[in-house]
């Protein structure tokens, strides 16, 4: 297979994420952690063109309205894509009981704004367990960056049919620790692993776009066949974002 810069763009699909939040140095901050006892919940929305301003709204005020409050809730980020209308909320709950709590509010009608944004972005969401992460720097923490300093790139990958998603999370982590981890530029990636489909996510981070047209050469000279290999074995759904708010525990 033949790779070229661009391919790499559309296939990883490229997000600079920019801050919506303040630099406050005291603003809590939202970490992929694979360590933590937490339940972390991916949820991917496609609102129609016309709803999307509308979905990113009702689920931001709904967020900070409800949500927030709701015992077990740690923070969300939502993310605006930046070349069509999905949006995709990552949030954080202490456990699934406390998301299960959650969901029973909205069912009751009594977080209206959430339950419209749903509708209107034809919610799918996932809980997701963080399998494994690996970082430029050892033991380094991991965060949502809010000030868009990184390249951050979200690949939301499912396995071809014949590949399982564990199998798909074994290759990458290989092809991470073997061939991306050690590359100039590479600051972190975060696989995750969904605990009610195929999905597999990988959330990775990049100190700019140069260092990872380092790594698109390497791919082009056949140097990373393994990455190239877990590509080849999914069908990937990814899109530019950048985050449109953030929120925390009230």
């Amino acid at each position: 297979m033949k790779f070229t810069y661009n391919s790499i763009l559309s296939l990883l699909s490229i997000a600079l994420l920019s801050a919506c939040a303040s630099n406050n140095s005291n603003e809590p901050i939202i970490h992929l952690d694979t360590k933590a006892d937490l339940l972390t919940v991916v949820n991917i929305m496609k609102p129609s063109a016309q709803d999307k301003a509308s979905v990113l709204t009702l689920l931001s005020n709904g967020i900070e309205e409800t949500m927030a409050h709701q015992e077990g809730y740690i923070s969300s980020s939502v993310h605006s894509s930046l070349d069509n209308d999905y949006v995709i909320n990552y949030s954080q709950w202490k456990n699934m009981e406390s998301l299960g709590n959650a969901g029973a509010l909205v069912q009751a009608g009594k977080a209206p704004k959430m339950a419209e944004a749903f509708t209107k972005g034809k919610a799918d969401y996932h809980p997701v367990t963080l399998v494994a992460q690996f970082t430029a720097t050892p033991n380094a923490k991991v965060a949502i960056d809010k000030e868009g300093k990184l390249l951050t790139i979200i690949n939301i990958l499912t396995p071809k049919e014949g590949t399982s998603k564990e199998e798909l999370v074994s290759l990458m982590k290989d092809a991470v620790s073997q061939e991306v981890v050690t590359q100039a530029g590479f600051v972190s990636s975060t696989l995750l692993q969904s605990m009610d489909n195929n999905y597999v996510i990988n959330y990775a981070q990049w100190k700019d776009e140069a260092s990872l047209q380092g790594m698109v050469n390497r791919l082009q000279a056949g140097n990373a066949p393994k990455l190239a290999e877990a590509f080849s074995m999914a069908s990937p759904d990814f899109h530019p974002f950048k985050v449109h708010s953030s929120h925390f525990k009230k």
